[in-house]
């Protein structure tokens, strides 16, 4: 197929398909060419790629996903069938008229293999500079390298593509086989942002450079402690993060994890993170920071029993919250405590009524009041006591 045949326009029902050409596409012989998986047809592949085209705007993710079990390597050899279907793929990508794009985009990324390095990716990588910011962020793949991440870097200008960008470089700067000047200007570009006023960039810079720094991130404990209190700056993290491997942007508390696992080579650093944003918390009346405190504490309570001694009070005056799933959280750790949670148990009886849940946790308040009553060794835990 030609250039010229993957961009002729073509009428199909009434509508035409500017990015990729149906004649060209059934004019390609499919005959001996093999899929990811021996039980699905390469016939599959043309079917696919006409139902996208035909859908146009309406085109979804679920059109696209058989792709993925036809193109994609699926942990085998790449299959012959991608060099002939990648083409089609990427106008398709860069149709401004064909719906999940960002899909599309993703499927190319995920295609990327050494057999099919000598293909013609300028259309892939001509992605980088598209309208949608969507789509830019998902065509980051194909910047890969100091180089071409501090490019889109110094042209890029809204913050949910910058975001990812950001932590990219970081990635490609920490990378022993890159170019050193390019990684030194990559560390300049990180250096920059974390001595910015942008509170949620700073944090994708914290994160970055962990990979080259690993014990920044417990250097700056303070201002990240003070940046993921902040009320006024906790929407600001859904809009602006996004990373490349993730379609959907992460929350402030989704975040929190991010972070806290730059600080696992120092324990207490990383204990008290969670400790302090979980006192910062019941200051400003925090739930939903509370709660996400209260799940980092939790994991590192399931690792280490020593950080029970300093768990114990913050839970035990947490029984008390207005919150539901606040006060499931602290039943359940002073449960995971045990004997040594008996100072609480008056309070923890108090619970076993309690019918207050979470959705992402088993069991309501009062059932885990009565497991951690038993862990303690209280007579109230047995049913009608």
């Amino acid at each position: 197929m030609t250039a010229g045949d993957e961009q002729d326009g073509v009428q199909a029902d009434g509508m035409t398909m500017v990015g990729m050409s149906l004649e060209a596409l059934d004019a390609v012989v499919w005959d001996g060419l093999d899929t990811s998986h021996w039980s699905q047809p390469v016939e599959d592949v043309p079917r696919a790629l006409r139902r996208i085209a035909l859908a146009g705007p309406a085109a979804t993710e679920d059109d696209c996903d058989p792709l993925y079990s036809l193109v994609t390597r699926q942990g085998c050899e790449t299959p012959s069938a991608a060099a002939v279907a990648l083409p089609f793929i990427v106008a398709l990508a860069a149709d401004p008229d064909i719906g999940a794009r960002v899909t599309l985009t993703g499927l190319l990324a995920a295609m990327h293999a050494p057999a099919l390095t000598d293909e013609d990716w300028t259309g892939a990588c001509a992605l980088l500079t598209d309208p949608d910011p969507a789509v830019r962020r998902a065509a980051i793949w194909f910047a890969r390298g100091s180089a071409g991440l501090l490019e889109r870097w110094q042209t890029e200008t809204d913050r949910a593509v910058q975001l990812p960008i950001l932590i990219a470089l970081g990635d490609a700067a920490a990378d022993p086989d890159v170019d050193q000047d390019a990684a030194g200007m990559a560390r300049a570009v990180l250096d920059r942002v974390l001595g910015g006023d942008d509170p949620v960039l700073w944090v994708a810079a914290v994160y970055a450079s962990a990979n080259l720094d690993q014990d920044l991130p417990v250097r700056q404990l303070d201002r990240l402690v003070d940046v993921f209190s902040d009320l006024a700056v906790r929407p600001r993290f859904e809009e602006a993060w996004y990373q490349t491997d993730y379609e959907f942007p992460s929350s402030r508390e989704e975040v929190l994890w991010w972070i806290s696992r730059r600080l696992e080579h120092n324990f207490e650093a990383q204990l008290s993170f969670a400790v302090r944003l979980i006192e910062a918390a019941g200051r400003t009346g925090d739930t939903p920071l509370c709660r996400g405190a209260l799940d980092l504490a939790w994991h590192q309570l399931v690792r280490r029993r020593s950080v029970a001694t300093v768990l114990l009070p913050l839970a035990g005056a947490l029984l008390d919250d207005p919150d539901g799933p606040i006060r499931l959280r602290a039943a359940n750790i002073l449960a995971a405590i045990g004997p040594t949670a008996a100072p609480y148990a008056d309070r923890l009886a108090e619970l076993l009524d309690d019918a207050e849940a979470d959705e992402g946790l088993d069991g309501t308040v009062g059932e885990i009041a009565r497991w951690a009553l038993a862990r303690t060794g209280d007579p109230r835990a047995m049913p009608g006591a």
